[in-house]
């Protein structure tokens, strides 16, 4: 995989992960408007976990893709 499609991949799966996170709470509130004070932290902690791990998922290629170029 290239770096590029890497970071394809990389945006794609938080945008999916974010788009499901959205859904599941625009459901819940629909449902229980009272939710949203509690749900908004949680929310956002989640969404930020997420970006975090993709970031660390593309780091983490990068280093083994640097590694790879270095070893040629």
């Amino acid at each position: 995989m290239t770096l590029f499609g890497c970071y394809e991949c990389s945006i794609r799966v938080y945008q999916q992960d974010c788009d499901t996170f959205g859904m599941v709470v625009r459901k819940l509130v629909s449902k229980d408007p009272s939710l949203v004070p509690p749900i908004i932290f949680s929310l956002q902690e989640n969404l930020r976990e997420i970006g975090l791990r993709c970031t660390a998922a593309m780091d983490q290629f990068i280093t083994q893709y640097d590694l790879k170029d270095v070893a040629r």
